[in-house]
């Protein structure tokens, strides 16, 4: 369900004016950040930044593209190779395009894959042990659950 998670998300999103996005990003800077990480972006995610780049459905961000130069918060390179740096163990199949609020994170894990091509999202904390679990089959996923939720607290 993964494209069809995207699409439902992203609909929600254009339609109810949902979220703050910086715009579409280009195919050459979504491969020239690829190859800055060194990982292949699973489909779902390479469609995301291809229409909405990054931004955020609060109080969550959702870490994509902000330029050619990958600098600062909330650009996935930046992060994700700051990531890298400051914790060695961290898995260099990981791409950060989240936290989840209370110390954890939210990464793609690309050395997983479904016959899509699709990854999954999995939660992170680097203090605990074990502190990995699968928290969405994949990006669809992932943005649809915040959209619902950024939807119903507009609601209120």
């Amino acid at each position: 369900m993964s494209m069809q998670d995207l699409d439902l998300a992203m609909d929600l999103i254009f339609r109810e004016g949902i979220g703050r996005f910086n715009g579409p990003q280009p195919e050459s800077l979504i491969r020239r950040a690829e190859q800055a990480l060194d990982v292949r972006f699973p489909p779902t995610y390479r469609r995301f930044l291809s229409c909405l780049g990054r931004g955020g459905i609060a109080p969550d961000d959702i870490h994509g593209l902000t330029d050619e130069r990958f600098e600062g918060f909330p650009d996935v390179v930046w992060l994700t190779l700051d990531a890298r740096r400051i914790t060695p163990s961290y898995p260099r199949s990981y791409i950060l395009v989240s936290t989840t609020g209370d110390g954890g994170d939210y990464c793609i894990d690309v050395s997983q894959t479904t016959p899509e091509g699709d990854s999954p999202i999995v939660e992170r904390w680097f203090d605990e042990p074990g502190g990995t679990r699968i928290a969405y089959d994949d990006f669809g996923a992932f943005l649809l659950d915040l959209v619902r939720h950024g939807a119903s607290s507009l609601e209120m």
